[in-house]
């Protein structure tokens, strides 16, 4: 177990691909039914489901945010104190005894994520055998190891967002300042002199600003949380148009009820799918939408009219399709690929969430 743990979090993949490692290193070597891993989110309040591995995979559901002291997993982590039972039917803590008796659960145990005296999240398995004492200490382990990578993720957050919000104060306002100082120039310009050098600068210095635009967007996603999904995605595209000058049509069609880490996986994939457009389409016309399906359901589509491809063959080199992909089957999420030579793409998603009223 040690050495995939430490393989997981040495393999410099993202923070999901490493937990979700560690979740399957625990069901190997635990032979536990299923592990998760819960994370408190930035309110200290909330713990939201970030990984899942055994027979439940999927990252959405009742279980998908926990609020702090609630359930089994919200208590691990308000009362700090690792818990173990062999008898879950009997168990107070165990929400759903039916369940357990349907799937054979005997055991379960649960061990909060804690680094300097700070609760960062709960790692929690289920068993159809019972589990000896020792299995805490094993847990206890591996919520260390788990624990140490998380803090180091949410370190390196922070990281990125104080170095987004430098180049906002300084580079980007610096840029902004030789922007207006060569429109000002030719505006004024004698129109006997030549002035190619000041319409470069201008076009020099609007691109460096794009391209600015664009890296604060992808650091700094926090947008997410502040404005909401749909605010989200506006300014993904804004910056896609100016980073790329390829023009994007944008239709948002309220706000979908679902979680943190599901507006952030959206937003990842709707991210993703633009960049490939950038790198491989030669578009000159994309479409991002997201709106109501149904009752319960939000419909996400990218669409371009690009050069297309042959989503049936294997494309080495280009892992793009496989994050998208991957990051929707993680949710348990329809994601769709239409392309065809000559004929543009368009990249669908379907996920749970009702519509809200726009923030």
């Amino acid at each position: 177990m040690l050495r995939a743990l430490s393989a997981a979090v040495a393999g410099g993949g993202g923070a999901e691909a490493v937990l979700q490692e560690c979740c399957q290193a625990v069901v190997d070597n635990l032979d536990a039914a299923f592990a998760r891993i819960w994370t408190l989110d930035g309110q200290g309040q909330t713990l939201q489901l970030r990984a899942s591995a055994g027979i439940y995979t999927r990252l959405d559901g009742r279980f998908a945010e926990v609020r702090l002291g609630e359930f089994k997993i919200g208590r691990i982590a308000s009362e700090r104190a690792p818990h173990l039972t062999n008898d879950v039917l009997h168990d107070d803590r165990i929400e759903d005894h039916a369940w357990a008796a349907a799937e054979g659960m005997v055991a379960f145990a649960g061990h909060p994520l804690v680094v300097d005296d700070q609760v960062l999240g709960v790692l929690g398995l289920f068993a159809r055998q019972a589990l000896p004492e020792v299995v805490l200490d094993e847990l206890a382990f591996v919520a260390g190891i788990i624990g140490q990578f998380i803090e180091r993720d949410h370190a390196a957050a922070r990281e990125r967002s104080r170095l987004a919000e430098e180049l906002h104060d300084t580079v980007s306002q610096d840029l902004y300042g030789i922007s207006l100082a060569a429109q000002t120039a030719i505006r004024n310009r004698d129109e006997n002199l030549p002035s190619r050098g000041l319409d470069d600068i201008l076009d020099l210095t609007e691109r460096a600003q794009a391209e600015l635009r664009g890296l604060l967007v992808r650091v700094r996603p926090e947008s997410i949380e502040r404005g909401g999904l749909g605010m989200a995605l506006q300014q993904l595209a804004a910056s896609f148009t100016a980073r790329h000058r390829i023009p994007i049509t944008t239709r948002i069609e309220g706000e979908p009820a679902i979680g943190s880490a599901g507006r952030q996986a959206v937003y990842r994939i709707a991210q993703e799918a633009l960049s490939n457009v950038a790198r491989h389409a030669h578009a000159t016309a994309v479409e991002l939408v997201l709106r109501p399906a149904d009752a319960s359901t939000y419909h996400l589509e990218v669409s371009d009219d690009g050069d297309g491809f042959d989503p049936h063959r294997d494309r080495p080199g280009h892992f793009g399709l496989r994050t998208m992909s991957s990051r929707a089957a993680g949710h348990g999420w329809s994601l769709g690929i239409v392309s065809a030579a000559g004929a543009g793409t368009r990249v669908t998603l379907d996920f749970p969430g009702e519509r809200t009223p726009a923030p």
